[in-house]
């Protein structure tokens, strides 16, 4: 089999500069997040690279990911009778069949031009979740057209409300961060 050698991190501390190789077929066929960042790193154009790629502000949180998944390690199960594997769950009261939930991820035309719709296709393709982000390059409308399914939505909140605004009306779980728009906080 041919093989060609993209630049990318072979594991989480190394760089997306570091060779990698994988298989030469119809392209070159990742096959883990460090082989996926470096197929990014070549194919994407670099702003979009770029913005997919970095952390908000000095990236600390995105160090501790990184980090926090480099110390997990997969079990292997050798030898195992997986004729027939269901990996149906319910999470938060939706039951899917894939355990997997789709993060929001902004601006999905910068890498494709199907962006958000093309991954709705494949979160009801997989009967798993979607969470569009507030972001999304394609309005909520059209991507809960494009698929049928459940899709959860992140929504930001910048000002919350004091009270219900009619009696007996029920208020939602709010995450209020602390954001930076060109060096400005916005709280």
């Amino acid at each position: 089999m041919a093989s060609s050698i993209l630049p990318g991190g072979g594991n989480i501390e190394g760089s997306a500069s570091a060779p990698i190789i994988t298989p030469n077929g119809s392209g070159p066929v990742p096959v883990n997040v460090w082989e996926y960042e470096a197929y990014a790193r070549n194919t994407l154009p670099k702003n979009a690279f770029d913005y997919y790629s970095s952390g908000a502000n000095d990236m600390i949180t995105l160090r501790e990911n990184r980090a926090a998944f480099n110390r997990l390690r997969m079990r292997p199960r050798i030898m195992r009778d997986v004729s027939q594997v269901d990996m149906k769950t319910t999470i938060l009261g939706e039951e899917v069949d894939f355990p997997i939930v789709i993060a929001p991820t902004a601006m999905q035309q910068m890498a494709h031009p199907d962006g958000e719709i093309a991954t709705a296709r494949a979160a009801h393709k997989m009967k798993t979740l979607m969470t569009l982000s507030s972001w999304s390059t394609i309005a909520l409308e059209e991507v809960m057209e494009a698929a049928p399914g459940v899709k959860w939505f992140q929504l930001y909140v910048y000002k919350v409300a004091k009270r219900p605004t009619r009696p007996g009306a029920c208020l939602g779980c709010c995450t209020r961060a602390c954001f930076f728009f060109g060096g400005e906080r916005v709280t």
